[in-house]
């Protein structure tokens, strides 16, 4: 075993959340695996989905970013992909009424191992889901994803040393209200 990778779900948006399948892994040098890029619309219907990863160029490689059957009817752009950088980016679409899924397939990525240890895969700020109800909203509201079990475990315990380290550091502030002096 040469590689391993744990991609918790916990990119989400209101209704709907985006995950990676599978879940977890381990994979040898040389080999090849699929990715898969989920979509849980919880209910909404959605009709374009925006997604920018990156991947631990150093560990893995993209050998097709767009392998097998997708949801996506319309790709407004393309997957296109970096291997010297680690990303991938591609916009896809469904046409009016949009869909309804706990399980859409988005796109699977074949990526080859071409180096040792753990690494994540993560969405970055450019992903964004959005409903078909013609607001164009970005209805993402969280974009982490793909970390090794040790990397969230890291993370949640710096989360929680701030907030205990800046709970010392709270003061209470002055109420202003129009037209009168600060009340302490």
């Amino acid at each position: 075993i040469a590689f391993i990778f744990i991609f918790p779900r916990l990119v989400f948006a209101e209704g709907a959340s985006l995950f990676l399948s599978p879940a977890q892994g381990s994979f040898t040098v040389g080999n090849t695996f699929d990715l898969f890029i989920m979509l849980n619309t919880g209910g909404v219907s959605v009709n374009t989905v925006e997604v920018d990863l990156k991947f631990p160029h150093d560990k893995i490689q993209i050998v097709n970013p767009a392998a097998g059957p997708s949801i996506v009817q319309i790709w407004a752009a393309n997957p296109t992909f970096s291997n010297q950088e680690g990303r991938a980016y591609f916009v896809g679409g469904i046409p009016s009424p949009g869909i309804k899924t706990s399980e859409g397939v988005i796109t699977a990525i074949t990526f080859r191992v071409v180096g040792t240890g753990a690494g994540s895969i993560e969405f970055l700020g450019r992903t964004r889901v959005y409903g078909n109800d013609g607001s164009g909203k970005n209805i993402l509201i969280q974009s982490s994803l793909g970390k090794t079990k040790e990397e969230v475990e890291e993370l949640l315990a710096q989360m929680s040393h701030k907030v205990e380290v800046n709970r010392d550091k709270i003061r209470r502030l002055p109420i202003v209200k129009s037209g009168s002096a600060a009340e302490p």
